[in-house]
């Protein structure tokens, strides 16, 4: 069974594609060398906070006697050369608090992440705890592969998180919650915009609707000659700059009362007219109206997380995390940032996601292992790297509580005022899928490489979805809850 469990996650890292944190490694060389350097500037602001910080159960589950034989923790992770001095600065606070206990950082590159676990798994060789790809935590979960947490979560020792961070529950449990936390943000260039009269909506309220979304991304967009879509003359082969890229098409359907899956993950509303709408005015803005790229034409501009930067682009959605990106050239004045809200079609809609922080159950020393877990998920010790843009917190106070709300907003230096609209978008996100279903590599494997066609403008929407998906996507989604 165990040879069996492990093919079959071998197979799935084959069609893993790289998401939101994992597909840090993107972004160029340079781009990340000048962020590692924003992280080595962190001054000893959040050491102070760190050495402050009550650690309550992580001083009650890692006793402290100076007798006591030391233990070295092991924890995997991939991530940019950022991301690594993020988590070693975050181990080094956790050592100053629990004298004995030092933590080994092992990097695996985000590509061979799962291929590699399944090695050490087959050796038993595993780390003592580390960072999960979303997508195969509750795979994990269901093989045993951590160790039982649940009273963390069931005692408050590890804080409420916003609803959409938590995974779903395996033999009665919960399996993981985020430790970090991501959304979907409009990202803008304000001097672009405003020189081609746009005002780009940064409060919930003010979302564009579908068509006025539209409007404004004829506004923007431009030929080699300056024309719009719809002027006479206008080339589409030669497009200067797009109005956007990088739509998210479920995020778009959930907004039409549709989505690629219902949001307890029961059903499949692939199928439904109004997710079908949703990803046809998706695929329309690249080949019918032109304000977008498509697939094709998106590598060519390039530019990874931060397209504005290439000045073919005026908005694009990505993830929060391009903050930290986009955190010198903002710094440097190359760029007047802008972060609005998605627009919407019936109501406003946007996805929350993240990774979480899990102890694996071949541990030798699990109760250590648990106390760094914690330390993780206490957003005050991570606020320093929160602040530098790279994650977003998942605590429900970091969103509720008007001290802590500023804490990471206002007191980053990178955010302004419009984040709040954001912060509103994640406080009514929906939960990702892969949080919900255990198989969603699998799943996402059927239809992926199917929409492409959409997207590409080959054929339409509902042809691709129903004649085609459907037919191979509803067979497995059975066989999976046949299962479960």
């Amino acid at each position: 069974m165990k040879r069996k469990w492990l093919s079959i996650l071998l197979a799935a890292g084959m069609v893993l594609s790289l998401m939101a944190c994992g597909g840090q490694e993107q972004a160029d060389n340079s781009a990340n060398e000048s962020a590692a350097e924003a992280g080595n500037e962190a001054d000893g602001n959040a050491a102070e906070a760190g050495n402050k910080a009550d650690g309550n159960s992580a001083e009650a589950a890692v006793e402290k006697s100076e007798g006591k034989e030391s233990v070295e923790l092991v924890f995997c992770n991939w991530g940019d050369g950022t991301e690594q001095k993020m988590f070693e600065y975050v181990f080094e606070l956790f050592e100053k608090e629990n004298p004995g206990v030092t933590v080994k950082y092992l990097y695996i590159p985000y590509s061979e992440y799962l291929t590699k676990l399944n090695t050490m798994a087959a050796s038993d060789t595993m780390p003592d705890l580390g960072q999960m790809q979303t997508e195969n935590v509750l795979l994990w979960a269901e093989n045993g592969m951590y160790a039982d947490v649940s009273d963390l979560f069931e005692s408050g020792a590890i804080a409420k998180r916003l609803d959409g961070n938590y995974y779903a529950e395996v033999d009665g449990k919960f399996s993981a919650a985020n430790y970090i936390s991501e959304t979907n943000v409009l990202f803008y260039d304000k001097d672009y915009c405003e020189a081609n009269g746009v005002t780009v909506p940064t409060k919930l309220e003010d979302a564009w609707t579908w068509d006025e979304f539209l409007d404004a991304c004829v506004k923007l967009t431009k030929d080699v000659n300056g024309k719009h879509p719809g002027e006479e003359g206008f080339d589409p082969e030669n497009i200067d700059v797009y109005a956007v890229a990088d739509m998210d098409a479920d995020v778009m359907a959930h907004s039409n009362g549709g989505g690629y899956f219902s949001e307890d993950g029961k059903e499949i509303w692939m199928d439904k007219p109004e997710t079908i709408e949703a990803i046809q005015a998706v695929a329309d803005l690249m080949n019918v109206y032109h304000v977008a790229p498509t697939p094709t034409s998106r590598d060519a501009i390039g530019g990874g997380n931060y397209p504005l930067m290439t000045g073919k682009v005026a908005m694009h959605v990505g993830g929060q995390y391009c903050m930290l990106w986009y955190a010198d050239y903002i710094k440097s004045g190359e760029i007047n940032l802008g972060t609005g809200v998605l627009p919407k079609f019936k109501e406003p809609a946007n996805k929350v996601w993240g990774n979480p922080v899990v102890v694996f159950s071949s541990s030798k020393h699990p109760e250590e292992a648990k106390a760094l877990m914690q330390f993780f998920y206490d957003n005050k010790n991570l606020i320093d790297c929160i602040n530098m843009g790279l994650w977003m917190p998942t605590e429900e106070k970091f969103y509720t509580d008007e001290a802590a709300l500023s804490s990471w907003i206002e007191d980053s230096g990178i955010r302004t005022e419009e984040f709040y609209g954001v912060v509103d978008m994640a406080k009514n996100g929906y939960t990702a899928v892969e949080n919900i279903l255990s198989n969603t590599v699998e799943l996402s494997s059927l239809y992926g490489g199917l929409l492409d066609q959409v997207w590409l403008g080959e054929k339409t929407a509902e042809d691709v979805v129903l004649n085609e998906i459907m037919p191979i996507l509803q067979p497995a989604f059975d066989e999976y809850w046949a299962a479960h």
